[in-house]
């Protein structure tokens, strides 16, 4: 249990890492790899969701 809950708050600090990159991609007007990236984010934040809900029971 312990090393599921290592991994999903190492899971949501790479979500908070991609957040800051998205935003300096789209300082650097790369909206389009930002875009993207933002989708990936996306998709790790549903895992996330899930892990914790089937942790939680």
């Amino acid at each position: 249990m312990v090393g599921n809950t290592n991994q999903l708050e190492r899971l949501r600090k790479d979500s908070r890492e991609l957040g800051h990159y998205i935003h300096k991609l789209q300082k650097k007007g790369k909206a389009d790899i930002a875009y993207k990236v933002a989708k990936r984010q996306t998709f790790l934040e549903t895992a996330i969701n899930q892990a914790e809900l089937r942790l939680r029971g």
